[in-house]
C-alpha cells in the first residue's frame, strides 16, 4: 500500500459524475431549481448564446426553460459547470423523458449485483440504439428478490417482476435509466464484454453473484474417494480465464474445462481440491435458496466433510 496513489485504489464501481452524462438520460427537476438555473444563466447569456455554447437548438432550450421539455443529463451538468455549481448526485431524479424517474441512493454498484448481471442478466442496447433491454431472470424467487434488493441499494426505482408459467422462470425489469448508468461502469453485456479489474475485497461478492446465477456445488464420496466440486459455467473462454484469475487473487486454485452441448462450447471454471473448496465456500455468501442451504450444511459439518463413507 505504501506509495500508492488514492486513484490507484479507487473502485471502478463507484458512481461518478461522468457516469451520469448521457444524451438519453434526463433530469426530472423541480420548478424552483429550473427557474433558479435559468435566472442565473440569463444574467449573462441569451438563449441564442446558450444554444451556441451548448450546441443545442434554441427551440429546445426555450422549451426546457419553460418546463415542457426535460434537459438531458449532459445539458444539465453543462449548466452547472457554467455556473460553477456542484451537486450531490444522490439528490437527482434521472430517467427517460416520459418515464417514472430513478433516484440514485448509493455511491457505488454492488460487485454481487454485477456478478448476477454477468450470469443471468441481460443488459443490451436495442440495435437501433434508441432503447435498452435490461432484466434478470432465474427460477429461484429468492435470487430474484436478492437482485432487486441490490438494485435498491443504489437506486430508488420501480422494478417490474413477472413469472413465465411455462417454465416457472421469474423476470425482474429495472428501469432503462438504471441500465444506462450501470453500463457506464461495466459496459453493455455483449458476448465478450470487458472483464473488470476489481479490488481484492470486491472479488468474493462478484464471484458470489456469478456462482448463484451460473454455478453448481456438490460432493461426491464413496468408500474410496471424495471429490468436492464447484463449477461456474460461461460460454466465453475469455471470461472463464478472468474468473480463474479472480479466484487466484483470493487464493483459490481452479482449472478450466470445456464441454460441447447442443453444438455449443461451454467453459467450466472448476474447483476440486479440498482445501480450495473450503476456501471458496468460506469466501462467498450465496443467496440462492438451494445452493446457500448446501453450503450451510457443508460448513456446519466441516469436521466430517471429507471423511470417506
Amino acid at each position: 500500500m505504501f506509495g500508492m496513489s488514492r486513484k490507484a485504489v479507487e473502485s471502478i464501481l463507484e458512481i461518478r459524475k461522468e457516469d451520469l452524462i448521457d444524451n438519453s438520460l434526463f433530469i426530472h427537476w423541480n420548478k424552483k431549481e429550473r427557474l433558479e438555473i435559468f435566472h442565473n444563466l440569463n444574467k449573462n447569456y441569451s438563449i441564442k448564446d446558450l444554444s451556441n455554447m451548448f450546441k443545442h437548438d434554441c427551440t429546445t432550450l426555450y422549451q426546457i426553460r419553460a418546463g415542457t421539455v426535460k434537459p438531458s443529463t449532459r445539458l444539465y451538468f453543462s449548466f452547472l459547470d457554467n455556473l460553477n455549481q456542484s451537486i450531490d448526485f444522490t439528490l437527482l431524479s434521472i430517467g427517460s423523458r416520459n418515464s417514472t424517474p430513478s433516484i440514485i441512493k448509493g455511491h457505488s454498484i454492488s460487485p454481487e449485483l454485477v456478478g448476477l448481471i454477468h450470469s443471468d442478466g441481460h443488459m443490451n442496447l436495442i440495435k437501433s440504439g434508441k432503447g435498452v433491454i435490461f432484466y434478470f431472470c432465474n427460477q429461484d424467487k429468492k435470487l430474484i428478490r436478492r437482485f432487486c434488493s441490490l438494485i435498491s441499494k443504489s437506486f430508488k426505482c420501480s422494478i417490474f417482476i413477472k413469472k413465465d408459467e411455462r417454465d416457472n422462470t421469474y423476470y425482474a425489469y429495472p428501469p432503462s435509466s438504471v441500465a444506462r448508468i450501470i453500463a457506464k461502469k461495466i459496459v453493455w453485456k455483449t458476448r465478450n464484454y470487458r472483464n473488470l479489474d476489481l479490488l481484492e475485497g470486491e472479488i468474493p461478492g462478484y464471484i458470489s453473484g456469478l456462482f448463484d446465477g451460473d454455478g453448481s456445488i456438490h460432493i461426491y464420496k464413496n468408500s474410496r474417494i471424495i471429490i468436492p466440486t464447484v463449477k461456474i459455467t460461461t460460454d466465453s473462454q475469455y471470461h472463464a480465464n478472468h474468473i480463474n484469475y479472480l479466484l487466484a487473487k483470493i487464493g483459490v486454485y481452479s482449472r478450466i474445462s470445456n464441454e460441447e452441448k447442443n453444438g455449443n462450447t461451454w467453459f467450466n471454471v472448476v474447483i476440486t481440491r479440498q482445501s480450495d473448496f473450503l476456501k471458496f465456500i468460506n469466501a462467498i455468501e450465496s443467496k440462492h435458496s438451494k445452493k446457500s442451504i448446501k453450503i450451510k450444511k457443508y460448513l456446519e459439518n466441516i469436521d466430517n466433510l471429507f471423511k470417506k463413507s
